[in-house]
């Protein structure tokens, strides 16, 4: 292909392959610019790159139908290939006319059909919630939607939807999720 660029081996007049580095620890280059992708460890469809984003969004806790009102909210995301990992917090100011099972909407990306695409939610600060002791908020992005389900996981019941019954006017959340779109 006279529209490529190929590593030559000066020696032998001819071209080598997986044989030279681009640069070295201490010559390095600095940006590199791409209208396709790069295939890392080997030259499979499984090893292309072909997509990197980062960027923000708001999380809205809803029904499904209604959304609360926050006094903050915000994330982030990265985005490789079809991997997003997100993180996000919300601090409530009413809870409005939201009722019933609680959710959490605004992803940036739907997520892929089936279960094994969708992850799990991880809490690493929550208050201002009515949950007895011993309870857990828990969640999962729901398959083919742009939205994470919210829970509640007890070692004796498992898991069943958070009700907005059990969120007070000043709920906050602070969450990360990893799924796949």
């Amino acid at each position: 292909d006279n529209n490529s660029v190929r590593p030559h081996n000066a020696s032998t007049n001819g071209s080598t392959d997986n044989f030279l580095n681009l640069g070295t620890s201490s010559n390095r280059f600095k940006d590199l610019y791409l209208g396709g992708g790069v295939y890392l460890g080997g030259t499979g469809d499984a090893n292309k790159l072909d997509d990197y984003e980062e960027g923000t969004w708001t999380p809205v806790l809803s029904d499904g139908t209604n959304n609360a009102t926050s006094s903050v909210a915000e994330g982030t995301y990265t985005k490789i290939g079809s991997q997003i990992t997100l993180s996000g917090r919300f601090i409530l100011s009413s809870l409005g006319s939201v009722s019933g099972s609680t959710r959490i909407t605004g992803l940036p990306f739907a997520v892929s059909g089936g279960n094994a695409a969708r992850g799990s939610l991880n809490v690493s600060y929550a208050a201002a919630f009515n949950l007895s002791s011993g309870y857990t908020i828990t969640g999962s992005p729901a398959s083919a939607a742009s939205s994470i389900y919210l829970g509640v996981w007890d070692i004796a019941s498992g898991t069943t939807d958070l009700q907005a019954s059990e969120m007070t006017a000043t709920s906050t959340l602070y969450f990360s999720v990893t799924y796949f779109v």
